[in-house]
């Protein structure tokens, strides 16, 4: 499933992220500013790559810290709540994980 995107999926905490996606059966697209191989090369601050990036995206999980207006409207909508609900729990788990590597 190609639907869901990961903005800054290469970074420490979304590379943490898209592996337990993957774990769950589900192949992110993944959009880093470093634009390293298999990723979508786009920026949230500038607008670079990003209509490219959503294009069919039916779920985006942020892992940049300037999109958390994202993350709010995703949370308040009804359809996605359970959802984002099992994707916080999950993030959660993976910053804790992050955390003991330190």
């Amino acid at each position: 499933m190609r639907d869901v995107l990961v903005t800054g999926g290469a970074g420490r905490l979304g590379r943490r992220v898209v592996d337990l996606l993957r774990v769950g059966g589900i192949e992110p697209r993944v959009m880093s500013r470093s634009g390293r191989p298999g990723t979508i090369k786009g920026d949230l601050l500038t607008g670079e790559g990003l209509e490219a990036a959503v294009r069919g995206a039916t779920r985006v999980f942020s892992e940049e810290s300037m999109a958390g207006p994202l993350l709010v409207l995703l949370y308040n909508s009804a359809k996605l709540r359970a959802e984002m609900e099992q994707w916080l729990s999950a993030l959660k788990s993976a910053a804790e994980a992050f955390a003991e590597e330190r």
